[in-house]
C-alpha cells in the first residue's frame, strides 16, 4: 500500500507540471534561411515570401509564425522545428517597414522579434547550408544556363541582377518551379562569356535597387589549380582530423577615434581540429572578389581565429607547439577558443604596447609540434612571403559604397598572389562583414564593385558605434604547403602570409 501511495503522488506531480515552455527567440535569430545574413546587414531584412530560419529556445513543436505590422497581423505555417530552431516563410501581403514576429505553439506565443520587411531581400543557398561556398555540384561552361536554388526574390516586376565573377549577366530571372519546397525560388541565369573561369567563381544577385545577395560560387571551366576550400576538402575530408598554420607578418596603420597607431608585428596561429570544416580560407577566382559576414565579432578577435582558419571542430591535443628562427624560439599557447596564438616579434595592433624583437630571419620558419594523444610530433618549414609596399595615397581614408573601389600597391616579387578587401564591425548591429579580392596574376591594381561594396554596411570609425578597415595580403609564390605525413592528422596546411591593414569609413 505505501509503495502504491507514493507511485499516485508522483503521478499527481508529474501532471501538474508544464508541458512545455513557452518558446523563445534569441536575439537577432530571424534571418534569410539561405544567407544567414544578421539583421543589421543591408542584406539581412526579411520579405513576403521568404524562408526564414529562427533560432531560439523550446522551439519543437511550434505551428505557426505570427507577424504583426501597420496595425494588421498575418499568419503562416512552421515547416519544420527543433529545440533551437524552425523553419518558416514569412506570410504574403506583409508591408515593407519595421514588424514584429511570435511563433507560436498551441495557446503558446513566443515574445516578439523585432525584424525589417522590404519588398525583397535575395538569399542564395549554400550546398552545405552555411549560405557561403559551393552552390552546385556541377562544372559549367561559359554560355551555360544555370538554375540556383534562392529565397526572399520577391514580386516578378523589378530587373533581376546576377553577377557572375563581377561580371553582369545579360539573361536572368526569378522563376517559379513547381515541385520546390515552400519559399524557394529559382534563381535562373547564362553564364557570360566573359566570365572568369575558376573553382570557386563568386555568384551574386539584386532585384531592381534592392539589397544585394549574399556571396556563393560555382565551378567555370578553363581554371588551372585552384586555391579554395573545395580543393583542399579533397585532401582532408570534412569529418577527418586536420590543422591549420598560419605565420604571418601585420603591418598596421589605424586611426580610431582620430587617435592614430602604426605597428608592425609577428605572429603565428594554428588550429587542430576534428570534424573541421574549412569554408573561412575559401580564395575567390583570379580577379573576382568575395563578400562574408558574421554575427558580433568584435568582442575576443584574436578567439574567432578558430572561425577563420579551420570552422566548427573538436579541438584535438596535438601536444606542444613552438617555432624557432634565427636561434630563438617562441611558444604558441592555447586561447580559449582552441586556437594555438604568438605574439612573437615587433608590435601588434590589439596591443601596440608590447614591443617584441623581430623574430623572423629569412625567408622561412620552423615550426615544431611534440605530439599529444591525438597527434605525432612533427616539424614543418615555412616559407614567408617578401613584403608588399602600400603607398599612404593609395589607401583611402573614406570609402563611397556606391562606386567601385581601386587599390594600388608596390610588389618587389609580382608572381605571388595578392589579396585585397576590407572589414566592417558594426556593434549596434552586433553584425560584420567583409569582402576579399584576388588580383589577377603580375597586376598591382585591384577594383572592388560597388555591388561587392554595397553588401556591406557603413562605418563610421567609431570604436563605439562601428569600425571599418581595408587590408592587402600576399603570400609566396608557391601554392600553401600541404603536410601528409603526420601520425594522427589527415594533413596540414601550412601558409606564410603578409598582411598590411589601414582604417577606412565606409559610407
Amino acid at each position: 500500500m505505501r509503495r502504491r501511495s507514493r507511485s499516485v503522488r508522483l503521478t499527481a506531480f508529474l501532471i501538474a507540471l508544464p508541458l512545455g515552455a513557452v518558446p523563445v527567440i534569441e536575439r537577432g535569430g530571424v534571418r534569410n534561411a539561405a544567407s544567414l545574413l544578421p539583421q543589421g546587414m543591408p542584406g539581412g531584412g526579411l520579405a513576403p515570401g521568404m524562408r526564414v530560419a529562427i533560432r531560439g529556445l523550446d522551439l519543437a513543436g511550434t505551428t505557426r509564425v505570427v507577424v504583426a505590422a501597420a496595425g494588421g497581423a498575418w499568419y503562416a505555417p512552421v515547416l519544420e522545428s527543433s529545440p533551437v530552431r524552425a523553419v518558416a516563410v514569412i506570410p504574403a501581403g506583409v508591408p515593407p517597414g519595421t514588424a514584429r514576429l511570435s511563433i507560436e505553439r498551441g495557446d503558446e506565443r513566443s515574445a516578439p522579434a523585432a525584424v525589417r520587411v522590404g519588398t525583397n531581400s535575395p538569399g542564395l543557398f549554400s550546398l552545405d547550408g552555411s549560405g557561403r561556398g559551393a552552390a552546385s555540384t556541377r562544372r559549367f561552361a561559359r554560355g551555360s544556363h544555370v538554375v540556383l536554388p534562392a529565397t526572399g526574390m520577391g514580386g516578378r516586376g523589378a530587373r533581376v541582377l546576377v553577377w557572375i565573377g563581377g561580371v553582369l549577366a545579360q539573361v536572368a530571372a526569378a522563376v517559379s518551379e513547381p515541385g520546390r519546397e515552400p519559399g524557394v525560388d529559382a534563381l535562373a541565369f547564362v553564364i557570360p562569356h566573359n566570365a572568369p573561369a575558376g573553382c570557386a567563381v563568386p555568384v551574386q544577385a539584386r532585384i531592381g535597387t534592392g539589397p544585394v545577395s549574399n556571396a556563393v560560387t560555382v565551378e567555370i571551366e578553363g581554371a588551372g589549380e585552384c586555391l579554395t576550400a573545395a580543393r583542399f576538402d579533397e585532401w582532408i575530408p570534412r569529418g577527418g582530423r586536420s590543422a591549420m598554420l598560419l605565420a604571418f607578418t601585420l603591418a598596421a596603420r589605424v586611426a580610431v577615434d582620430r587617435q592614430l597607431a602604426v605597428s608592425r608585428g609577428e605572429g603565428f596561429a594554428a588550429a587542430f581540429l576534428e570534424g573541421s570544416h574549412q569554408a573561412g580560407i575559401a580564395i575567390p577566382a583570379e580577379g573576382t572578389c568575395m563578400v562574408y559576414a558574421s554575427s558580433n565579432p568584435v568582442a575576443g578577435l584574436r578567439d574567432r581565429l578558430r572561425e577563420l582558419l579551420a570552422g566548427e571542430g573538436r579541438v584535438l591535443d596535438a601536444g606542444r607547439v613552438w617555432a624557432e628562427s634565427g636561434g630563438r624560439r617562441e611558444d604558441l599557447s592555447a586561447r580559449s577558443s582552441g586556437v594555438l596564438y604568438r605574439h612573437a616579434g615587433g608590435a601588434m595592433p590589439a596591443a601596440h604596447e608590447i614591443v617584441r624583437p623581430a623574430f623572423f630571419a629569412g625567408n622561412s620558419v620552423t615550426v615544431k609540434g611534440s605530439g599529444g594523444k591525438d597527434a605525432g610530433p612533427f616539424e614543418k618549414r615555412v616559407a614567408l612571403p617578401e613584403p608588399l609596399t602600400w603607398p599612404v595615397r593609395d589607401a583611402p581614408e573614406e570609402v563611397d559604397r556606391t562606386r567601385p573601389l581601386r587599390l594600388a600597391w608596390k610588389a618587389s616579387n609580382r608572381g605571388q598572389p595578392v589579396f585585397a578587401g576590407g572589414l566592417v564591425l558594426e556593434r549596434t548591429a552586433r553584425a560584420a562583414a567583409g569582402f576579399v579580392c584576388r588580383g589577377r596574376s603580375g597586376s598591382e591594381t585591384i577594383e572592388a564593385p560597388s555591388h561587392v561594396l554595397e553588401f556591406l554596411p557603413q562605418a563610421r570609425g567609431e570604436v563605439e558605434r562601428s569600425l571599418g578597415f581595408l587590408f592587402l595580403a600576399t603570400v609566396p609564390e608557391s601554392a600553401p604547403a600541404m603536410h601528409l605525413d603526420i601520425e594522427g592528422l589527415n594533413g596540414m596546411l601550412a601558409v606564410g602570409a603578409y598582411i598590411e591593414v589601414r582604417s577606412a569609413r565606409f559610407r
